[in-house]
């Protein structure tokens, strides 16, 4: 199965003037940085983001 291999810079989201969150990936090591008045770095297995991705998901469905 031919995957397409990302590095670099996934995602950048701008929540408000103060705050933003990054997504980087670097191999199989995925790096999320929240940014408001402190700013959390963390660093997730595939699988944590996968699960992470489908909670947003999930939750955003159930606010619409």
């Amino acid at each position: 199965m031919n995957r397409m291999v990302i590095i670099g810079r996934i995602a950048g989201i701008e929540f408000d003037k103060p705050g933003a969150s990054t997504v980087e990936q670097m191999d199989d090591e995925i790096s999320i940085a929240i940014g408001s008045v402190v700013g959390v770095y963390l660093q997730v297995t595939p699988g944590q983001a996968r699960e992470l991705s489908l909670s947003l998901a999930l939750a955003a469905e159930n606010a619409e």
